[in-house]
């Protein structure tokens, strides 16, 4: 889609970016503390460059939490708005977050995405045609093997 610019998540992006997933169908959001603005900080410390956002016009329509336990990577938190949607935006926020696992030396991902989150499906279905996928509680785990 035209006037999407990809960019690193940033600390100056989490309010946004909590915000903006708050407002996303089939992305939850912890209230147990996990998810404020402090905890993504160290999660970012602690993963950095492996996030992203997709911005159009100045706004965030995309974006990607990824991190490593130094063996396997985990996206987390996939969200697009609705009007962005089957342009491709999902497929590239991942595509970014594996390439730099990649860089790290993580050669296997995992996608979390909520058994009933609807939205997800053609990512899902992207996804699937060459990863596999296994069931865990209400979440589906894709695996890029």
């Amino acid at each position: 889609m035209d006037g999407i610019v990809y960019r690193r998540l940033e600390k100056d992006d989490i309010k946004s970016v909590l915000l903006f997933g708050k407002c996303l169908d089939g992305v939850h959001l912890h209230n147990n503390g996990e998810e404020t603005v402090e905890e993504i900080s160290k999660y970012l410390d602690r993963n950095p460059g492996l996030s992203y956002v997709a911005v159009s016009n100045g706004n965030i329509v995309g974006a990607i939490l990824c991190g490593h336990d130094g063996r396997r990577g985990y996206m987390n938190h996939l969200g697009v708005s609705q009007q962005y949607r089957n342009c491709g935006i999902g497929k590239h926020l991942i595509k970014l977050a594996e390439e730099q696992l990649k860089k790290i030396g993580i050669k296997k991902e995992a996608l979390f995405v909520l058994c009933e989150n609807k939205a997800a499906q053609p990512v899902q279905r992207m996804v699937l045609l060459y990863k596999k996928e296994i069931k865990k509680r209400n979440t589906k785990v894709l695996l890029f093997l």
